[in-house]
Order: structure tokens, then C-alpha cells, then sequence
């Protein structure tokens, strides 16, 4: 073998070593990232992603209610009397810890949230009892509930947010009380009663082990009221969808009295289903119907994990089909089964994005598919009306010390969304371009005589408490492709915009008759309210030029994701 053919095989042989060292060294390359902790949310603090760990600086911790104490080589932390000790590395100049290992040291555990750059820190609950009017939750990090009482049937709720169950959960509930894992992080704990429960605040503080002890007052709210608690904001249902319902899955059941109040009726029985029917299947919509033996217990839910994925759960259902059944339709490339102790999840995967509506009864539900009319379906083609808010002597939101207004902030991002759009290959036409004041019915008239495909409202939110904070995507009434739409834009934005996501609302919700500039909209319209400009976070990070750029960027992926234009799509 001459040398020149022995060095071409030594070093083919190194090359895949080689590949592997380059690939590891990469991996261990930090990444800026964000933490956020159980119920406390997002917590302002450097951290960094180092592989698949996130480190953050020990001085950090206390943010957490934990106390740091560091020797030459390690970390001992202490949280509700138990202390854990770990390694620590110099990251960015200042100690830090890998936050993961410190909540498993604890019995807590940790992720990445996908596409995010967010380590999310969350605690198990791992027993959950009632007894003689004393509720008892132990978990393995602090929590705290936000409670309030629902409708149809009547009950409180308490959801405890940044936990999860414990896979051995030890549940000694009485009937007619539930818990559940409600949101992927949200654990959920709700007691049928048509009393409301009169609490007061020193009972609702943080803590490891959370007991309640209440009495039960008469005069229940009317329809669609909040729980109005001292000193407790209320809290309402979660904006997932217009057919929000307790629970994806429930453990636990059993009865509950407590004071005067009257047992109530026990849990029906789970209804048995087989596999659904495709009722309908062409151009237009996709039809699917479900036909339990017995009435669902309650509504059914909906909820959109990604734009061509929708989840319909069945509260009080056994399915007994095949898990993965097949329905000969060109909308659905397949659909999954989920089993939970007391409902089923439905998971359909579509060929695109589609809008989604239930119909029917409890007996007989209806998912009604529709799909969009999207011509080619390509951005370029498209015309596009970008509404900047307020305008002229209507400055719409400001902040508290009047160092920002909301007419200002809308105009700057609809004026790169406009560049964006144009780069993209489409017609733009702005509402208004300067400060200048345009009349709310003005805006989408301009959109209907430009026989415009999409209708996209820029706002700035405001609050007068200042407590919530995040964006949101309106649109109008039931219309399920404008909620199909608004779905797309808010699922891009809450991607980049670093603020927290509120999900995507029917305008019913703030008014009767719905938004104007949505009501008159003869197109897929929606108003995107990108964050609170009296919540300092959220100005701050809004007043960002990135920002601008990347949520204009967002909308732009929002709108090729509904038309399903995904050869084009970049990240």
C-alpha cells in the first residue's frame, strides 16, 4: 500500500471521531436562555443553555425562595427546611448552578419548553386529599392556587400552576371532587358546589404542603361571573377555546359536604365509544361524528396544539375502537386516541390548517373541519390591510408616567410588518401610515373595497389594575377562520415576543357585539393585542426595535402557516 493511500484510509477512519468531537463541542457551546419557575412564572435572572442544561447564577436563587450557601467546590441550597448540595461552575463570570439537578435533588423536575429557549422549572403534587371540609395538597416545590368558580355544573376551582402530577399521586378524595392535570403544567383540583366559598388571604400563601380550610356562604355568581375573593384577584377560565371544560384527563373522585351543603349527585358512569365516522368529506369541510352510548358528562374541549393539529377531548368517556383509527378523508392524514380515567382525547392530524367547530349534543357530537379559501395559497399573491390602533388625538393606551403611547408602538410594528409583507411579495395597503386619526368603521371598509384576503389589527394592551401582563390575538364572534388565523399569528408570535402567551379570545368576550373593526371585516380578520403597556415587562420588552422586528416577522409566519405555505417558511 503506498503512503498516500495509507493516509487517505487513516484519515477516512478518523473522520466520523472527528464529527462526533465537533458535535459534542457544539453542544457545549452557552446559549442565552430564560427560566421560569412553578407558579412564579418567568423570573429575571441570566441563564444559560449549556447541552440540554440550564445553569443560572446561584444569586439568582433566592429569587426562587431558596437560600444558596457555596463552598470551594460546592453549593449546599436550602428550600422548607430541606437543603441538597450540588456542583457549581463559573458561567458568564458568576457561579451558577444547573438549576435541573437542583429541582430533582428537590423531588421537582425540568424542561425545555419547545422552540422557546425556556428551562421551565415545575413541582409534583403528590397527594391530594379532602376531609371534613380541610383540603390538603403536598407537593414537591411550593404552590399556590388561583381559584374561581365556574358554571355548568357549578363548582370552585383551584388551579395550581408550574405542577404536575406525581405518577404515584396518593388521592383520597370524596365524590364530586376531582383533580387533574388540566394544561401540561397546570394541575387542576375542582369541587361541584352551588355555594361560593368565602377564603381569606392569609389561608393562600405559597407553601409546600397548601391546606385550606373554608366555609361555604350562599349567594353563588350568575352566569359567566369570576370568584370574587378578599384580597385575591379573580382568576378566569384559561383562553384555550370557546369550549373550555375541567379537565383532558381526571383522577380521584368521590363526595363532598361540607357545612350545610346537600351531597350532591354521584359521577355518571363512563360512556362507551367506538371508533368515529366520517360523515362528510369534501372541498369545503370535513365532517366527523362521535356517538357515545351514553350523554357526555359535560361539553366537550377544543384545543389547538399546532395549526394542522386539533384535540378534542370527551369528558366522561371509554373508548374501546383501535387507538389509531383510519378515515378514508383527503383532509386528515390520521388521527390518534388518548385514554385518560375519565375522558379521551381525540388527537386529528390535517393536511393543513383548518378551522374547527362542534356541533350536536351530548349524544351525538359533530367536529365540523372547514377549509379555508386560500386561492393558491401563497403569501405573494395575497393583499394584506395592516391596521395600526389609535391614531391623531387618539393615543389609544400610554404608560403610567406617560413616557409611551400605545398609537406610537402599533404604528412602528405595522410599519415593519408592512416591509415584511412587501418583501414577501405581497400587497400591503396600511390604514394609516403617519399619525393621523382614522375612524373605526374606516379601517375595515378599506379592506372590503380593496377586496383584501386578510384584515390584521395592530393594539397595545392596558389594564387598570396592571397585574396582567402578555399578548393576545381577537377575533371576531364564533367565526372559526378568523380563530383559525388568530391561532396561526398568536402561536408565531408567542414564539419570539418573550412576553407571556394569553392564548387567542373571541371578541364576544369583551363585548356583546363583538370589535368593530372585526365585526365589519368581510375577511379573515383579527386584532393582536401584543402586550400591556402599563405592566413595566412588557413595555420595556415592546419598546425593543428587535421586537418589532422579530413579532413582524411572526405575523408574517402566522399567515403562510394558515395558507399552508410551508415551502417557504424559514426559521
Amino acid at each position: 500500500m503506498s503512503f498516500t493511500l495509507l493516509m487517505k484510509t487513516w484519515i477516512f477512519a478518523l473522520a466520523p471521531w472527528m464529527v462526533v468531537t465537533n458535535a459534542l463541542a457544539q453542544a457545549d457551546i452557552p446559549r442565552p436562555a430564560e427560566l421560569a419557575f412553578t407558579h412564579l412564572g418567568k423570573i429575571s435572572t441570566p441563564a444559560w443553555q449549556i447541552g440540554q442544561d440550564c445553569f443560572v447564577p446561584i444569586s439568582s436563587l433566592r429569587k426562587l425562595g431558596w437560600k444558596a450557601k457555596q463552598n470551594k467546590f460546592n453549593v449546599a441550597i436550602t428550600s422548607d427546611s430541606r437543603t441538597v448540595t450540588i456542583p457549581f461552575r463559573t458561567q458568564g463570570g458568576q457561579p451558577s448552578v444547573n438549576i435541573g439537578l437542583a429541582a430533582k435533588k428537590f423531588g421537582a423536575g425540568g424542561d425545555w419548553i419547545p422552540g422557546s429557549g425556556i428551562f421551565q422549572v415545575f413541582g409534583f403534587v403528590r397527594s391530594a386529599t379532602i376531609r371534613d371540609g380541610l383540603l390538603s395538597i403536598e407537593a414537591t416545590l411550593a404552590l399556590k392556587p388561583q381559584i374561581s368558580f365556574l358554571t355548568d355544573p357549578p363548582r370552585v376551582v383551584l388551579d395550581f400552576e408550574g405542577m404536575r402530577l406525581d405518577s404515584k399521586l396518593k388521592s383520597n378524595l370524596v365524590e364530586n371532587a376531582r383533580v387533574g392535570q388540566f394544561q401540561p403544567n397546570v394541575v387542576r383540583i375542582a369541587i361541584e358546589t352551588d355555594r361560593r366559598p368565602s377564603i381569606p388571604s392569609s389561608q393562600l400563601k405559597a407553601s409546600r404542603v397548601f391546606e385550606l380550610n373554608y366555609e361555604i356562604e350562599p349567594a353563588p355568581p350568575s352566569e359567566g361571573d369570576e370568584l370574587n375573593l378578599p384580597n385575591v384577584p379573580p382568576v378566569s377560565t384559561p383562553p384555550i377555546s370557546d369550549h373550555n371544560n375541567d379537565f383532558g384527563s381526571i383522577s380521584g373522585t368521590g363526595s363532598v359536604q361540607i357545612g350545610t351543603q346537600q351531597p350532591l349527585a354521584p359521577t355518571s358512569p363512563l360512556s362507551q365509544l367506538a371508533a368515529p365516522e366520517l360523515v362528510l368529506d369534501d372541498e369545503k369541510q370535513t365532517v366527523i361524528r362521535f356517538r357515545p352510548n351514553l350523554p357526555l358528562m359535560s361539553s366537550p374541549q377544543i384545543r389547538r396544539p399546532t395549526p394542522e393539529t386539533i384535540e378534542l377531548i370527551l369528558p366522561g368517556v371509554q373508548y374501546v375502537g383501535e387507538l389509531e383509527p383510519t378515515i378514508e378523508s383527503e383532509s386528515v392524514v390520521a388521527i390518534r386516541v388518548a385514554q385518560g380515567p375519565a375522558s379521551a382525547t381525540f388527537t386529528i392530524v390535517c393536511k393543513r390548517p383548518m378551522g374547527a367547530q362542534i356541533s350536536g349534543d351530548k349524544s351525538q357530537i359533530k367536529l365540523i373541519l372547514i377549509t379555508p379559501r386560500v386561492g393558491d395559497g401563497k403569501l405573494s399573491s395575497k393583499t394584506i390591510v395592516v391596521d395600526a390602533g389609535h391614531g391623531g388625538h387618539d393615543g389609544g393606551a400610554q404608560a403610567p408616567d406617560k413616557s409611551a403611547q400605545e398609537k406610537n408602538i402599533a404604528l412602528a410594528i405595522s410599519l415593519k410588518l408592512a416591509s415584511e409583507l412587501t418583501q414577501e411579495g405581497a400587497t400591503v395597503i396600511l390604514t394609516r401610515s403617519t399619525d393621523v386619526f382614522i375612524p373605526l368603521k374606516e379601517r375595515p371598509a378599506i379592506a372590503n373595497r380593496s377586496s383584501a384576503d386578510f384584515f390584521v389589527s395592530i393594539h397595545i394592551n392596558s389594564s387598570k389594575s396592571g397585574k396582567p401582563f402578555g399578548g393576545m390575538t381577537f377575533y371576531h364572534m364564533q367565526d372559526p377562520i378568523s380563530q383559525l388565523l388568530g391561532e396561526c399569528i398568536q402561536g408565531e408570535i408567542a414564539k419570539v415576543s418573550k412576553l407571556k402567551n394569553l392564548g387567542v379570545w373571541s371578541d364576544s368576550r369583551l363585548y356583546d357585539t363583538g370589535l368593530a373593526v372585526l365585526r365589519y371585516a368581510e375577511m379573515p380578520a383579527v386584532l393582536v393585542e401584543m402586550g400591556f403597556i402599563n405592566q413595566t415587562g412588557d413595555r420595556l420588552r415592546m419598546l425593543q426595535p428587535e421586537f418589532r422586528e422579530s413579532v413582524a416577522k411572526a405575523i408574517v409566519l402566522g399567515l403562510k402557516s394558515y395558507l399552508g405555505d410551508t415551502n417557504e417558511k424559514s426559521r
